[in-house]
């Protein structure tokens, strides 16, 4: 095989054992694999019963997209990620990894995309081990932590080509402080999920945000005085226990498109809450404790075309919101007049 010939598309599935991973070696990587007699621009690896990865194993220099998860893969260092140095995306799930200093995820010049699906992380704390990833743009970590920890702003610091930040813990209590994304000013989507207590100033840095999302049933207190910013085209703030809305709260989200408050205490609001939000098209505040709602709640919401108020103290009918019916084409309203949460 000619040196230009180009494999566009690799895949590789294995489930096996830990002697299969040698006959991959010998029956797909040539002996001349490190003088790139094979090119390959995605690989796909996924191994069930493997337990540790040598320094020589899939060396694929070429290779700009990486798929490899594992649930018996032991802990993953800085020496697997130079084994791809021309990587664009690299996707780890069931994994293990040490954030140290030390242990810093490096050699990726080109990495745009890093993805951590359900890993076990350990030694987060004051971390910098992104720092060298200048082109990352997007970013996925949701972690198994090994105890507490917390993110600081060394870890994101460097990283101010990042658009899309996905961060969620499932074991342990990841906390933030409170300047860990200032130095992200390029930031277009954020979703926080299943972390703790997070500051009010947390996204005062963040002008560009539109999509943002935060749910968290661990999160002691949510700040109501959080500061939104006004680019915000898509809103969740789920299951944070929020009790207290006002119209100070969204005044300034002009943009806002997409609004979901599911999962939380609110049992009343003022008929003005919402009133600034003249660009909404969807609201949703499904179980929470609500029992005296009525149209004039959301009149004022022109481009309103779906709320959701299911899963509530109340008993509506559809009858209950005649202007919104016929002044609207389309008017998807969700209720359950029959539910009775207790």
């Amino acid at each position: 095989m000619s040196n230009k010939v180009v494999l566009i598309l690799l895949i590789f599935c294995l489930r096996c054992r830990a002697f299969e991973v040698e006959k991959f070696k010998k029956e797909y990587c040539t002996e001349n694999l490190e003088q790139s007699s094979l090119y390959c621009s995605s690989l796909n690896i996924t191994i069930s019963e493997v337990t540790d990865i040598q320094e020589n194993d899939f060396v694929i220099s070429n290779c700009s997209h990486i798929v490899f998860q594992s649930a018996e893969l032991g802990v993953v260092n800085n020496n697997f990620f130079k084994k791809f140095p021309q990587a664009e995306e690299i996707r780890l799930s069931y994994s293990s990894f040490n954030l140290t200093s030390s242990k810093k995820v490096d050699d990726l010049p080109k990495l745009k995309k890093l993805v951590f699906r359900l890993c076990t992380v350990e030694n987060i704390n004051n971390s910098n081990a992104f720092e060298s990833l200048s082109n990352l743009e997007s970013l996925i970590m949701e972690f198994y932590l090994r105890g507490n920890a917390t993110i600081s702003k060394n870890l994101l610091e460097k990283n101010n080509k990042l658009r899309f930040l996905e961060i969620a813990a499932f074991k342990g209590k990841l906390e933030f402080s409170e300047n860990v994304l200032t130095t992200l000013e390029n930031l277009k989507e954020l979703n926080i999920r299943f972390v703790g207590n997070i500051s009010s100033n947390l996204l005062k840095n963040n002008k560009k945000i539109e999509n943002l999302i935060i749910s968290s049933d661990v999160m002691n207190s949510f700040p109501e005085d959080l500061v939104i910013p006004e680019t915000v085209k898509l809103l969740h703030l789920n299951d944070l226990k929020i009790q207290n809305i006002s119209r100070k709260h969204f005044e300034k989200l002009k943009a806002l498109k997409v609004l979901n408050l599911s999962a939380n205490h609110i049992n009343s609001f003022d008929t003005n809450t919402f009133i600034d939000l003249e660009n909404l098209t969807s609201l949703t505040m499904s179980s929470n404790k609500l029992s005296d709602v009525t149209e004039e709640h959301f009149i004022h919401l022109k481009n309103l075309k779906k709320l959701d108020l299911r899963y509530n103290y109340l008993n509506l009918k559809v009858d209950d919101f005649p202007k919104m019916v016929a002044s609207r084409d389309y008017f998807n309203l969700l209720i359950d007049p029959q539910y009775t949460l207790y």
